[in-house]
């Protein structure tokens, strides 16, 4: 099965294990902020339910409340350290050099918070799960998704309108202003796009 991507390349559909961990995935060469915002508009062309991305928008927000307030619990710690630190590794040396020991210390912490945050992890894993999803039910037609990426748009961003998305399908005003998830239209025609040729990607 042929079909042409957004460069107009041709692409072969072929009968492969979607499972097998030797194979590149269709997104491989694709940035974090691509593959999030594929996710998305899968979600608004109804290829993904609510249900499937509300444990991706959970941790999300969870990544974004942490990462912000892990240096606002973790200064005063750092602040402490100064009477410690001059007492102790560095005895003897100027307030401003313990306090400099110090503020350093508090920003290596962060940044290794931040790189290795768990709830950014976990929305790495689920993103990923999601992508295989999509692919399970569309194949590589996933990546007509991605033609329309703002170059300004993070991953932030892109979970934002994820969220604002859920919340019109499921909030007090669903049926009244916005409609709710079986009665939306699907964006997209997905219906009509080629789909795997393998029984075990039907889903």
């Amino acid at each position: 099965m042929c079909i042409r991507d957004r460069f107009g390349l041709i692409l072969i559909m072929a009968e492969v294990d979607l499972d097998s961990p030797l194979r590149l995935k269709p997104w491989f060469a694709l940035t974090e902020e691509e593959r999030a915002f594929i996710v998305f508009r899968a979600y608004r062309s109804q290829v993904v339910s609510s249900d499937e991305v509300k444990s991706l928008l959970s941790y999300a927000r969870y990544s974004y409340i942490s990462n912000v307030l892990f240096p606002v619990l973790t200064y005063p710690i750092a602040s402490g350290l100064y009477p410690f630190l001059r007492k102790t590794f560095l005895a003897g040396t100027r307030q401003r050099v313990a306090q400099g020991v110090g503020l350093g210390l508090f920003g290596l912490s962060w940044l290794t918070f931040f790189l290795y945050n768990p709830f950014t992890s976990q929305v790495v894993k689920k993103r990923e799960d999601l992508l295989g999803l999509i692919e399970r039910r569309i194949g590589f037609n996933l990546l007509n998704f991605n033609d329309v990426l703002p170059r300004w748009y993070t991953t932030t961003e892109i979970h934002r309108q994820m969220r604002k998305v859920y919340n019109q399908r499921h909030s007090i005003f669903t049926n009244i202003l916005y409609p709710p998830e079986e009665y939306a239209e699907p964006l997209v025609d997905t219906e009509s796009w080629p789909k795997p040729s393998t029984a075990k990607n039907q889903k």
